[in-house]
C-alpha cells in the first residue's frame, strides 16, 4: 500500500515471522509461488491455549506441491513476557515427510525468518541497525550464515533501542 511512502516494497511475500523454504522438491514455499509450480502451506487445524503467563497457538499444516502432499507440520508458537520490555516468541516445529522422497534444496531462502522494521536493517535508506551472530560475524558478513543465534540491535522508528534476536534451540539439530 502507499500509506507508508518510505517503506520498501521489495519483498511482499515477507511476513512478520515465518517458517518455510525456498526449494522443497523444486517448490518455492518461501515466496509462496503460485503459478508454474504451486507451493502452498495449508492450515488443517488450529488450537489455542492461554494461561496467566503465556498464549500458545498450535497449528497442523500440510505443505502441498501442485496439490500433492509433501510434508506435514505441527507448529507450536508460544508467546510470553518475562518482563514488561521483553516479548518471547518460542516456535517449535516438527516436519514429517509424506512423499516418498523430500529434498530441501540448497537455497538462501529458508528456513526461518523475521522481517524487521526498516530501521532494524543493515541495508537500505533508513537502516540504522547492526546484525551480529554467534560466529562473531557482523552485518552483511553475518547475513544468511548458519549460527546458534543472530541479533539485530539498533533504534526502532521512534529512536528507542531495540534488540531482535533469533536463538536456535539447543535441542535442534
Amino acid at each position: 500500500e502507499n500509506d507508508a511512502p518510505s517503506e520498501e516494497k521489495d519483498h511482499p511475500h515477507h511476513r512478520g515471522v515465518w517458517l518455510s523454504h525456498g526449494d522443497v522438491n523444486g517448490y518455492d514455499f518461501w515466496a509462496g509461488m503460485v503459478g508454474k509450480k504451486d507451493a502452498v502451506i495449508r492450515t488443517d487445524k488450529v488450537e489455542t491455549e492461554k494461561t496467566d503467563t503465556t498464549a500458545t497457538i498450535t497449528a497442523s499444516l500440510t505443505w502441498l506441491g501442485d496439490g500433492k502432499e509433501l510434508l506435514r507440520e505441527k507448529r507450536h508458537q508460544t508467546f510470553s513476557r518475562p518482563n514488561p520490555k521483553t516479548l518471547v516468541i518460542d516456535i517449535h516445529s516438527t516436519l514429517s515427510a509424506v512423499a516418498d522422497k523430500v529434498t530441501f534444496g540448497d537455497t538462501k531462502e529458508g528456513t526461518f525468518a523475521i522481517r524487521t522494521d526498516r530501521t532494524l536493517r543493515v541495508k537500505g535508506k533508513e537502516a540504522k541497525s547492526t546484525l551480529t551472530n554467534s560466529n562473531g560475524e557482523t552485518n552483511l558478513d553475518a547475513w544468511g550464515k548458519r549460527a546458534k543465534w543472530a541479533a539485530y540491535s539498533g533504534p526502532d522508528e521512534l529512536g528507542k533501542p531495540v534488540v531482535v534476536a533469533i536463538i536456535d534451540s539447543p535441542k535442534s539439530f
